[in-house]
């Protein structure tokens, strides 16, 4: 693999530095070089997102990073890796909203992208104001996997062509898939971070065209994808979901890692908007 580019550096660090990268007490990250390819990763997707750079560039610029970010950091899986957690602690697959379409898709026409290759799943939120109806505060997003931060944004406004929001990026290095957290409101995790199954990576928020275009309800955007020689594959999410583990609920204050167990409550369907199409 041809050598790396320093000039990312900075960025990388520019963005640990702001108070959306800034990492929280006790978390960790990659080693180099796989923390400047994380970022290197992260930027490459945001200029596809943008518009700024063309697929087949992007595709040749993945495929150089690939074989530096999927090197795995984390300990030898533990039992139950193959199972995933709920992104949304308090719900389950009841709050679904089936408008999976990827037949069309594909990941590097960036903006551009025809289809809709994820599962929304929605909260209770009545007034439609970011917070969840029985805490009153913005709701929790968990990883699902064990896994590496290889892009995160926090700086969508309405009319940006990005269609996810505010997202985060995780990386399974043991299973090599992609899980792509959109519709955030605020992150707490940057490129290069390794996060456990459970952790929380975000909160919701109403960020991405779509929820902002056509007023939907609050709800995450939840996708997932292979790689191979420089092309991402949806993959649909939906029946790992139904057999997923659960997190505490609710989350006590100032948690990130909450204990990994049935909630002491019966998950609830989600709202009656749930079946909104985009």
């Amino acid at each position: 693999m041809s050598r790396l580019p320093r000039l990312t550096l900075p960025l990388v660090l520019a963005f640990l530095a702001c108070p959306c990268g800034r990492a929280w007490a006790g978390s960790q990250y990659v080693q180099e070089p796989q923390l400047e390819a994380c970022g290197l990763w992260n930027e490459a997707v945001h200029q596809l997102e943008a518009g700024r750079l063309d697929g087949r560039a992007a595709r040749e610029r993945f495929k150089a990073l690939w074989q530096t970010i999927k090197h795995d950091d984390l300990p030898s899986p533990k039992e139950k890796h193959w199972q995933w957690m709920f992104p949304l602690p308090g719900y389950d697959a009841g709050c679904f909203g089936e408008s999976y379409d990827a037949e069309s898709y594909r990941f590097l026409d960036g903006p551009k992208a025809r289809g809709y290759p994820a599962l929304r799943l929605f909260i209770r939120d009545v007034q439609r104001d970011g917070l969840e109806d029985r805490t009153k505060k913005p709701q929790p997003v968990v990883s699902a996997s064990d896994g590496a931060v290889v892009a995160a944004e926090k700086y969508w406004k309405e009319g940006d062509p990005c269609p996810w929001g505010d997202y985060v990026m995780v990386l399974d290095q043991e299973d090599k898939l992609f899980f792509l957290y959109g519709g955030l409101g605020k992150i707490r995790v940057s490129p290069g971070q390794l996060v456990l199954k459970g952790e929380v990576i975000g909160w919701l928020g109403r960020t991405g065209k779509d929820v902002q275009a056509k007023r939907l309800g609050t709800q995450l955007r939840f996708e997932v994808h292979s790689f191979d020689d420089g092309l991402f594959y949806p993959v649909y999410p939906g029946r790992a979901l139904r057999v997923a583990g659960h997190t505490e609920w609710p989350i006590p204050e100032g948690t990130v890692r909450p204990h990994f167990k049935p909630p002491r409550f019966t998950p609830v369907p989600g709202p009656d908007d749930a079946d909104d199409e985009p």
